[in-house]
């Protein structure tokens, strides 16, 4: 029932997977190796397949079973153990088309169960031999998973074999070359696989940029308040002409001399004055206490402050000049 072809056919399967289980170490990321790995398990019956067709051309059917675990198992038919090593893919040859038989397979890692199943070859109804390739679910549920099946032809090789044979395969990126060479019922393989070059997407033309310079920042134009004057500011904006004239009014306006010095003070809190207006404001007054009350008031909010000394000139008496003497020696 078991033909002799069925060693070489796979040794030179334990040669592939081995050789691309190097290949797939190699990856440089584990994204790259799951696509290699993934490849040994997606092709690994149409190699099986390929070299099947070719090296055995013999009476009966074909069956290949491969593990989806990846785990390396023996395998035994009707209670026989096949004469071959531990593989993750075992193939029996020489198979009855429509014949059923008890299959035994023995895991070599005790972490995964033994199972026994029985094997049907019935696809083709019976009408030829042909090649079975059977998957062993990872979590089996009494049956094989029968992945494909095709007819073998009754001729392939003329009547000194076919001395070689070749086959390519792309995986995603992976191209794969599998060659096989046989002479006088021997078998060896050739593995290639190139990594396709990843398209290069070219860089969009960067358009040259044009500086943008930031708005243009208005000329500040310097307001000349006193003219001439670059001495020390007491205040800031002092008021203009046309707003003093109003606040005058408003001093004016009121009857007496302490009520005039309460009227200035208000407009002072919030007013900035040149010692020009001051001395208008200090002369509304009539007295010279309301004028040296006014004028003390008025120190911290005059904007050219060295030219405080023109005050002197409003007072009446020498006493007045005095006191606000002693008022600014305190302030300086």
């Amino acid at each position: 029932m078991l033909l002799g072809c069925r060693v070489p056919v796979r040794q030179a399967i334990d040669q592939f997977y081995l050789a691309a289980k190097k290949k797939a170490r190699r990856c440089h990321n584990f994204k790259c190796s799951l696509v290699c790995l993934n490849m040994n398990k997606l092709h690994l019956s149409l190699i099986g397949l390929f070299f099947g067709s070719v090296a055995c051309q013999a009476q009966g059917s074909i069956a290949q079973l491969t593990s989806e675990n990846m785990a390396f198992f023996t395998i035994s038919v009707d209670g026989v153990r096949l004469a071959s090593d531990a593989s993750i893919m075992q193939e029996i040859t020489g198979l009855k088309e429509g014949g059923q038989y008890n299959v035994f397979i023995d895991y070599v890692s005790p972490e995964f169960s033994d199972v026994r199943t029985m094997l049907r070859l019935n696809a083709n109804g019976g009408r030829g031999a042909g090649h079975y390739s059977f998957t062993i679910p990872s979590f089996f549920q009494n049956e094989l998973r029968l992945e494909s099946f095709v007819p073998m032809s009754p001729s392939g090789m003329g009547a000194g074999g076919m001395d070689q044979m070749s086959m390519n395969m792309n995986v995603g990126q992976t191209s794969m070359n599998v060659s096989m060479n046989t002479n006088a019922g021997h078998m060896s393989m050739g593995l290639g696989q190139q990594q396709q070059q990843q398209p290069t997407m070219s860089q969009p033309t960067q358009q040259p940029q044009t500086a943008v310079q930031p708005p243009a920042q208005p000329v500040q134009t310097q307001i000349v308040y006193v003219e001439g004057y670059s001495g020390q500011i007491g205040c800031e904006k002092p008021v203009s002409a046309d707003r003093f004239e109003r606040m005058m009014a408003r001093i004016e306006d009121a009857s007496f001399s302490d009520d005039k010095v309460n009227v200035a003070k208000q407009i002072l809190r919030t007013n900035c004055l040149v010692i020009e207006q001051l001395v208008a404001m200090l002369e509304e007054v009539a007295f010279d206490e309301g004028q040296l009350d006014l004028a003390k008031f008025a120190y911290d909010h005059i904007y050219d402050l060295e030219n405080y000394f023109e005050v002197y000139g409003v007072f009446s008496f020498s006493s007045s000049n005095d006191e606000l003497d002693e008022f600014l020696q305190g302030k300086y």
